[in-house]
């Protein structure tokens, strides 16, 4: 039986890890709500671009080696939806400002550079 968990549910779990640095558990959470979706176990839709500002912020917050690349795949998949109709709005601002601040915790000058 279908439940019904409104996204903003998630959303806001999703803030809380991000405010924690918890990216790990954050990706995790992200990926259940669409697995969840897909196997027809929710009423409600998707992620929404708030979702994946969440998630890239907790990202942004861990010093983990692969971070720039988390970052720019969650990016690129956002990009992806937007383009392909996938229910996900246009990147933001906030998501773009997300993945600079990523960059520059790496140290990842020149990509930031090619991002402006």
């Amino acid at each position: 039986e279908p439940f019904s968990v409104p996204i903003t549910t998630f959303n806001s779990m999703l803030k809380l890890f991000a405010r924690r640095g918890m990216a790990t558990e954050a990706e995790a959470l992200l990926h259940s709500i669409d697995e969840y979706i897909l196997e027809g176990k929710s009423k409600e839709s998707g992620p929404n671009i708030r979702s994946y500002e969440a998630v890239l912020e907790a990202i942004g917050k861990t010093s983990d080696l692969d971070a720039v690349e988390r970052a720019e795949s969650l990016v690129t998949r956002v990009e992806v939806m937007s383009e392909l109709g996938g229910g996900i709005q246009q990147p933001t601002l906030k998501l773009y400002n997300t993945l600079l601040a990523c960059y520059a915790n790496a140290g990842k000058v020149g990509s930031a550079e090619r991002l402006l």
